[in-house]
């Protein structure tokens, strides 16, 4: 796992590079993004996980390398915190990742 740029910078992208091993092949499931700003949670979005993976589904055994990009806005201040949740659809756990950042 990467973040850049470490701190990240107000008014400008901030990359996540995640590179997982994949146990088994996955059909389907949810990507969970929460945030907690400023110590108050936000709505959780709830996504089809694949469409957030490289290639899509079925996401196959193996290494699964992925890049994202935030745009930080520009009128945050303070504490941010990003956690990203994948599941499958038996709620098996796939990729649980939290991100902590003072804007």
């Amino acid at each position: 796992m990467s973040f850049l740029p470490d701190p990240a910078v107000k008014g400008q992208n901030s990359t996540l590079a995640l590179s997982l091993d994949n146990p088994s092949e996955v059909l389907a499931g949810t990507a969970t993004y929460s945030f907690i700003y400023n110590f108050i949670p936000l709505t959780p979005q709830v996504k089809d996980l694949c469409g957030e993976v490289p290639g899509g589904c079925p996401i196959q055994v193996g290494i699964l390398d992925t890049t994202s990009s935030y745009l930080i806005d520009p009128s945050l201040s303070g504490t941010l915190v990003l956690k990203i949740q994948w599941k499958d659809t038996v709620n098996t756990d796939l990729l649980c990742v939290s991100v902590s950042m003072k804007v």
